[in-house]
């Protein structure tokens, strides 16, 4: 093999050896991130649920247009970790953050079952982050999210026989028409 071509595979293995070690530092920095923000995402669903908490406290209370502002609350921090949980490797948050979206936003009615589809999500978010469950949770995320679908779907079907014919435009907003 001549000189240039020798060079040649010297260059080539000292890219290879620098792009590895990129990728490397990246990888060590996600899992840097990823930690951090498990951390961080710990008083943020403390602060969901106590939103929720009031939410309920203000439906009871027949002050619809405040409940409407808490669940649209909750909404919104559910909408943030549905967007970058699973780029922490958190898929089983991101299933239930979104899940959760979705419950809050067909919500026509605030009937039993949704406040208990609502309260299950936040207790799978909590779980998740707190017993750091990367992924999809294995078998026991598998569990979780058959549960949190079975709930999801009867509150749908508990909003919609609710009321009949209503559909909801934007989920927590519909109710302050009542």
């Amino acid at each position: 093999m001549n000189k240039p071509a020798r060079n040649m595979l010297a260059v080539e293995d000292l890219q290879a050896r620098e792009r590895d070690a990129a990728v490397t530092r990246a990888e060590y920095e996600l899992q840097r991130l990823a930690a951090e923000y498990r951390v961080e995402i710990g008083p943020e669903i403390d602060r969901m649920r106590s939103i929720f908490v009031q939410a309920r406290k203000l439906l009871r209370e027949e002050r619809f247009e405040t409940a409407c502002m808490a669940f649209d609350e909750i909404h919104r921090s559910a909408m943030d970790i549905r967007g970058i949980a699973a780029t922490y490797g958190f898929r089983l948050a991101t299933l239930a953050a979104a899940s959760l979206c979705r419950i809050l936003e067909g919500m026509v009615d605030p009937a039993d079952g949704s406040m208990q589809a609502i309260e299950t999500h936040l207790d799978v978010l909590d779980e998740v982050f707190s017993d750091n469950i990367g992924g999809d949770g294995g078998p026991r995320g598998a569990v979780l999210v058959k549960q949190m679908e079975h709930l999801r779907r009867l509150s749908a079907q508990e909003s919609a026989a609710a009321r009949p014919g209503v559909i909801a435009a934007r989920g927590p907003r519909s109710l302050q028409n009542q």
